[in-house]
């Protein structure tokens, strides 16, 4: 797969990086790869995504999730005090890099 839009459907989302715990919570709709901080902004670096299963998360485990990584790099939306109070879960998608996660009711 060329971008997360394709993996999750969904044009917006949080991906936590497992080696640094980094999360970016953006707008994945026009980024081909997983996003990257470059100059402030995020940018994709044209990897292959695998295709991999989502898993339905409830509100309680995103709102853990969230707490339990709080090294936010980049949320221009300021996104993430929302999900520490949402009551929506969302899909889960663990990839050998990033765990990928589409909340209910992000386009």
């Amino acid at each position: 797969m060329e971008s997360l839009y394709e993996l999750t459907g969904q044009e917006s989302g949080i991906v936590i990086y497992r080696e640094s715990g980094e999360i970016i919570i953006c707008n994945w709709s026009s980024i081909d790869g997983y996003p990257r901080l470059f100059g402030g902004w995020p940018i994709g670096l044209c990897e292959d995504i695998p295709d991999t299963a989502g898993h339905p998360i409830t509100a309680k485990t995103l709102r853990a999730l969230m707490r339990t990584h709080d090294n936010i790099i980049y949320d221009i939306n300021n996104d993430y005090p929302g999900l520490l109070r949402t009551k929506s879960g969302g899909m889960i998608y663990n990839t050998p890099e990033v765990t990928v996660i589409a909340p209910t009711g992000w386009n």
